[in-house]
């Protein structure tokens, strides 16, 4: 009979062990106020998580991309590990003893500056991002921490041989292809987008009228410089050599129709009327390879670098403590 209340009371102990532990455990699983996840004790706060994530919606949709609930799910969860990325670097960076001299915050805290009008419209800036100057320097000098270590670590120590070059130029020939191109002069008379046809009408005359000086033999430059209302009537309207697709389809299906020398009939763009002369031409080639060798290995050693240190994040994020929250 002893012997059993013993092991109702022991039974009772481990129960209560268990219970308090259980509550412990969801306890110490509660996330930090105000954040998204911990990397090793390290907290990544709702705060940089938000301004990360609008930053990167602004750049989207800048470029002129509409996300959808799906994309912007997908790019929260692509935000949130670059923030765990970062922090993991920063760490090994501050463990390796990376040191940044305050004088070189100081300049790029400078050139950010300059990109402004003026003081007040950086500092405007900042306080819309949520930022404080202090604040904003932190941030530099662990970016520079963070850029030190990863150019010591792995950019410096990637090496590229010649047969490695030469393979990759080898075995992407479509990669190194010049498409045609054709170099093309041209006088502009610019007509509003929201002109009536009385305007429409009297730019095409202006037009027409240095159209016949051309047939007369004057010279394109000289009347691209005296008429044409484009930036390049100081070039004799040389707009230099084009590719396909680099100007509006009218403007580009009359430049690569003409032959050396030729001038176009009117022809009509968004911008206004335009004369055209095609002046030279080069076909469809393939660049040589000691001309993209030097570009061509920096690449190589970029791409050789990039795959190391996405290794290194990989072992350095599975034999680390990260805790996502979201």
């Amino acid at each position: 009979m002893k012997n059993k209340r013993i092991l109702i009371i022991l039974s009772g102990v481990v129960v209560v062990g268990l219970l308090v532990g259980t509550v412990l455990f969801f306890i110490e699983k509660k996330p930090p106020k105000g954040s998204v996840a911990l990397v090793n004790g390290e907290v990544i706060t709702q705060k940089d998580f938000d301004r990360e994530v609008h930053s990167t919606q602004l750049q989207v949709t800048t470029s002129g991309r509409v996300m959808d609930e799906n994309q912007i799910a997908l790019l929260k969860k692509e935000v949130l590990e670059k923030l765990i990325n970062l922090a993991l670097l920063y760490q090994e960076s501050s463990k390796r003893g990376i040191k940044v001299e305050e004088a070189s915050v100081s300049a790029r805290i400078k050139d950010l500056k300059s990109s402004f009008p003026s003081e007040q419209e950086f500092t405007n800036a900042l306080s819309k991002t949520g930022l404080t100057e202090p604040a904003l320097r932190s941030q530099i000098q662990k970016g520079l921490m963070i850029e030190g270590f990863i150019s010591t670590d792995f950019f410096k120590k990637a090496m590229v041989t010649e047969e490695e070059s030469r393979s990759y130029y080898d075995s992407h020939p479509d990669v190194f292809k010049e498409p045609e191109q054709v170099r093309v002069s041209h006088i502009l008379i610019k007509v509003p987008q929201q002109a009536d046809e009385k305007q429409r009408d009297e730019a095409r005359k202006e037009l027409e009228g240095i159209e016949k000086r051309v047939k007369q033999g004057e010279d394109f430059s000289s009347l691209a410089q005296q008429f044409s209302q484009c930036p390049s009537k100081t070039q004799g309207g040389d707009l230099g050599f084009l590719r396909r697709g680099q100007t509006v389809k009218p403007f580009e299906e009359v430049a690569f129709s003409l032959q050396n020398g030729q001038t176009s009939e009117i022809v009509e763009t968004v911008f206004g009327f335009h004369l055209v002369r095609t002046t030279e031409r080069k076909p469809e080639a393939v660049i040589p390879y000691e001309n993209v060798k030097e570009k061509l290995g920096q690449y190589l050693r970029e791409q050789k670098a990039q795959g190391e240190l996405n290794r290194f994040l990989e072992e350095t994020k599975a034999s680390s403590k990260v805790e996502r929250y979201l």
